[in-house]
């Protein structure tokens, strides 16, 4: 290859990658750069061409300033109209027109000069070829936006490459009409077209990697109408001062969205925050009821029936609740509760409150609703217990006036009976007499049960083990059991915990017991208790063989007074059984005994979470090294109360350790595994045994 042929060549290539650069830099740099080499290659352009630079390939003629500067100034201006918009693009041709028109003029400048002062040998060009390039730089610009223009919405930042190659084609047709006429520009046009495309295509080879960058990254501008450029100046000239300003304060601009998106993302991110740590359920719902988000605390309360995609009234019937209507609830704005039966853990109540939600831009247009739950069962429960208190301590307020008065009664009646009595010698009045002597037995121990007896009132719940508790239950009652011919059983069970007051819960099971005993009339009657984990408590079934009870006495056997015997049997032990587990929060109910003849008694009640782990102890020194405080002290009421250990609390290993420096007497250390590494277990006394506790 030909010096002057690797000039060429290397020249072409870069001059583009010189306007490449330009524009790849000009977000660091500002678009000054790409102008200011626009300038560089309009005023260089005149000064090769009046150097009359030819270079021969072949049978190829290559006019080198024309071929070699003609396309990168396309280049700039295709990139300045893709990448950055109208105006700029509009700016970039502005600057090549000026410094193309000085250039013109600065060769008058020279030509005329030459009269005058010696100057080096240069062509001279005359007018209207000066004029020709000029206005085919115009022409080759605007047909290479119009080009882009068409074709990007078919071929997106390929349209970058044909948009080039007719620049680059128009710049030669109309220069060669313009320059040479139309016979001879037409001859001309066919001859020189070779050379400008090839030269074209290392700028479009450079520009298909730039191009396709620029797509990945989203950095093509969108395209409109092509009315537009036939309204070229009269649309710069309305904006100008909008183009002022979008030119000097881009950065600015994008810094304040930039800090926008950052406030709104932390502000997105609280409200997550707080909906997924709220201990209130929030659901929401679109126009249909159809649930599309929810939080932890709402899934707790509906289990499955919460999950995005279901629809929350048939949730809700699911559990029970039939009268819960979306949009009456919604139009009120009201805060409703509902009551609904857990098989596994008894009554619950749940209020609801749901908001409307609409558009912000169209006020009445309904776009779904935001639900608030909240498990108020414990609060309910609470009050139900105050209430049964206080009915209770009515009950026996009355019951001590009405003892007193009915006793003073029944001692007169009795005293003239026994008067009565000594006369009397015919059979059919000594049984009259005994009947009514029992009738008075009978009705003063009906009125010891409602006038006296262990004041009833809110529970102290404690962990209690059931077996020992039905055991004592069962001792209590073996004597009525004996005097009846009535067999008691206790179904082999694992020891299990339940969380209630013993003593009234003792005094239930009792009650439970005698009742069954008293309902088999007959001999070789049976009475068989037994318990079975449900949900998350125990069931006690008290299973009788006796005579039954009817549907209605079923329905009535928690009324106060009630009884199925004619003699005086019954009153409030059942009233006062069925108070007493529901301020357990469980519940007591009657039901035909499903092995047969009889009543089975159904007991529920919460069973403790934490006391199977340390069942095994008794009457031994235990340390407790624990730093959940609510925990420990479950544990320890347990330890000391029910299972007669001496227990010391600890919160850490160094406190534990001081401990068994001090006593070496302690057998057992129940410790959290979090607050005992394996390093500290080697320092444990080896006669100490440890046990660690489930997370």
């Amino acid at each position: 290859m030909q010096t002057d042929q690797q000039f060429l060549l290397w020249g072409i290539i870069g001059l583009n990658l010189a306007m490449l650069a330009a524009h790849a830099l000009r977000g660091r740099i500002t678009l000054a750069s790409v102008f200011a080499l626009a300038g560089v290659f309009s005023m260089m352009l005149w000064q090769i061409l009046q150097m009359g630079w030819w270079v021969d390939v072949g049978n190829l003629h290559f006019n080198a300033g024309l071929v070699a500067f003609i396309p990168p100034l396309l280049m700039g201006a295709l990139l300045c109209f893709a990448l950055d918009g109208l105006r700029t693009s509009r700016a970039y041709l502005l600057v090549v027109l000026s410094i193309s028109i000085f250039s013109w003029g600065f060769s008058l400048f020279r030509e005329q000069l030459g009269a005058y002062v010696p100057l080096p040998y240069t062509l001279a060009l005359s007018s209207r070829e000066h004029l020709s390039i000029i206005l085919a730089l115009i022409a080759a610009q605007l047909a290479a936006l119009v080009t882009y223009q068409m074709l990007f919405r078919l071929i997106s930042a390929f349209a970058t490459l044909p948009a080039l190659l007719t620049g680059v084609t128009a710049w030669l047709g109309v220069y060669s009409s313009i320059a040479y006429g139309t016979g001879t520009g037409r001859i001309n046009f066919h001859n020189e077209l070779p050379e400008f495309l090839l030269a074209s295509l290392i700028g479009v080879l450079l520009l298909i990697p730039y191009a396709m960058h620029a797509r990945h990254r989203n950095r093509l501008m969108p395209v409109g109408s092509l009315l537009r450029f036939f309204r070229f100046w009269i649309t710069a000239q309305a904006n100008e001062h909008e183009a002022r300003d979008n030119s000097i304060d881009p950065q600015r601009t994008i810094s304040e969205l930039q800090l926008l998106n950052n406030t709104l993302r932390q502000q997105q991110q609280l409200i997550d925050n707080q909906l997924e740590h709220s201990p209130l359920g929030a659901l929401f719902l679109d126009t249909h009821g159809i649930i599309t988000r929810n939080n932890p605390a709402g899934s707790s309360l509906l289990g499955n029936g919460a999950d995005t995609g279901k629809n929350l009234p048939d949730s809700l019937r699911n559990l029970g609740i039939n009268d819960f209507s979306l949009d009456s609830m919604s139009h009120h704005g009201h805060t409703k509760t509902f009551q609904y039966h857990s098989a596994t853990q008894g009554e619950h109540w749940l209020e609801i409150m749901v908001t409307a939600l609409y558009d912000r831009e169209k006020s009445t247009r309904l776009i779904g609703h935001h639900v608030q739950l909240k498990d108020i069962t414990a609060s309910t429960q609470a009050q139900r217990r105050d209430l049964v208190a206080h009915r209770v301590q009515d009950i026996h307020k009355t019951g001590r006036v009405i003892t007193h008065d009915f006793s003073n009664l029944l001692l007169g009646a009795e005293a003239q009976l026994e008067r009565l009595g000594n006369g009397l010698s015919q059979p059919a009045q000594l049984d009259a007499r005994d009947a009514i002597r029992h009738a008075f037995t009978h009705a003063r121990a009906m009125l010891q049960q409602l006038g006296g007896g262990s004041q009833f009132g809110t529970p102290t719940l404690y962990p209690v083990q059931l077996d020992i508790l039905l055991t004592d239950a069962i001792s209590i009652s073996a004597a009525t059991a004996a005097d009846r011919g009535v067999a008691t059983r206790l179904e082999p069970t694992d020891p299990s915990f339940i969380e209630g007051d013993r003593a009234q819960l003792l005094r239930v099971f009792t009650n439970l017991i005698h009742n069954a005993i008293r309902a088999c009339e007959h001999h070789h009657g049976s009475v068989i208790i037994r318990t079975q984990n449900q949900g998350r408590g125990v069931l006690i079934e008290i299973s009788d063989s006796g005579k039954g009870m009817t549907d209605e006495q079923i329905a009535g056997a928690f009324d106060p007074g009630f009884s199925t015997k004619g003699q005086g049997q019954g009153g409030l032990g059942l009233s006062i059984s069925y108070l007493m587990i529901d301020a357990h929060g469980g519940n007591l109910s009657l039901q035909h005994n499903p092995a047969g003849q009889g009543i089975c008694a159904r007991v529920w009640l919460p069973a403790s979470r934490l006391c199977d782990e340390i069942s095994h102890l008794d009457s031994q020194n235990v340390i407790l090294l624990i730093d959940d405080e609510a925990r420990r002290h479950q544990l320890t009421t347990q330890l000391e109360h029910h299972q007669h250990c001496q227990v010391a609390e600890t919160t850490s290993i160094e406190e534990t350790l001081a401990l068994l420096a001090d006593d070496s007497d302690w057998q057992h250390l129940v410790a959290a595994p979090a607050l005992l590494p394996d390093t500290a277990r080697d320092q444990l006394p080896a006669s100490l045994t440890v046990q660690l506790l489930a997370d």
